[in-house]
């Protein structure tokens, strides 16, 4: 299955940068290609509304009160928004004192992967910073691109997973910044897109020896991966393959590309199993 993203304003082709899962089930989707947020509904496939942007979109994140943001690291700010059933409106903009990719919210701070400098920061809602972690007590850089973030609850307390195509690993941090532990991905290209699908288990995108998109699970108890899924071929490399997970409907959306060179979002099933299937 299948979910198109393309809108009949549309000037270029679609390219899914990222996709967030809102409490309604339905989807935003981060539309690089026309640098445009998307609001999708899952059931009919219809795109119910978007807001064009001054610059490029890259990663998402719900906050509280039907709002959500979305890092645009050319201009560096977070771009704020609300969002009703059927309808995004732009709200503030976070200046970020530098390009912001990864992208994620709690406890009333984003946390955010910073490219120049390679770090992963928490920064207030007027974009001050407020803690950093870039090396180990050695000097060893711990980051060389954090791109996505995505934070979870585990034994009561909120965990935070930074992905690191660069270095090849996911990091595993407490709300303080702490590092818990590594995972080092060997076997992939990547790692890149990431979703907490609960049970200690991180769904994640990477690519094989082919450059085929292929979709993991790593089991945070035991630090094993897991190859789920290795995508059509016809669906190339994405450049920026990125992965969400709705815990309601039981489904996993990734995005893939089209025969006429637009992107659109492809939808697995997650079966009582837990195996994966179109």
């Amino acid at each position: 299955m299948q979910l198109e993203v393309k809108a009949p304003t549309d000037r270029r082709h679609c390219w899914v940068v990222d996709i967030a899962v809102l409490p309604s089930s339905n989807l935003l989707v981060a539309d690089g290609g026309n640098q445009s947020v998307k609001l999708v509904d899952v059931l009919t496939g219809c795109l119910l509304s978007q807001v064009q942007l001054p610059g490029r979109p890259c990663r998402l994140c719900l906050l509280p009160g039907d709002r959500a943001a979305v890092s645009q690291p050319d201009e560096k700010v977070i771009q704020i928004m609300s969002v009703s059933t059927d309808q995004l409106n732009l709200l503030d903009r976070v200046n970020v004192e530098r390009q912001c990719r990864g992208l994620a919210y709690m406890n009333n701070k984003f946390i955010v992967g910073l490219i120049h400098k390679p770090c992963v920061a928490s920064i207030n809602i007027k974009g001050q910073l407020l803690k950093s972690v870039s090396k180990d007590n050695t000097g060893n850089a711990h980051f060389m691109y954090p791109g996505y973030i995505c934070v979870t609850t585990e034994n009561d307390a909120p965990i935070i997973y930074v992905s690191d195509s660069g270095t090849g690993t996911i990091t595993r941090l407490s709300e303080q910044l702490e590092v818990l532990q590594k995972f080092q991905l060997l076997s992939e290209h990547g790692p890149y897109g990431l979703a907490a699908a609960g049970g200690g288990q991180l769904l994640v995108r990477g690519s094989d020896s082919h450059s085929s998109p292929t979709l993991l699970v790593l089991d945070t108890g035991t630090g094993v991966f897991t190859k789920k899924q290795r995508e059509s071929r016809k669906t190339f490399f994405l450049f920026a393959p990125c992965v969400a997970f709705c815990p309601r409907l039981g489904r996993v959306y990734v995005n893939a590309r089209n025969r006429d060179g637009n992107q659109c979002i492809a939808v697995y099933e997650i079966s009582n199993t837990g195996s994966i299937r179109d």
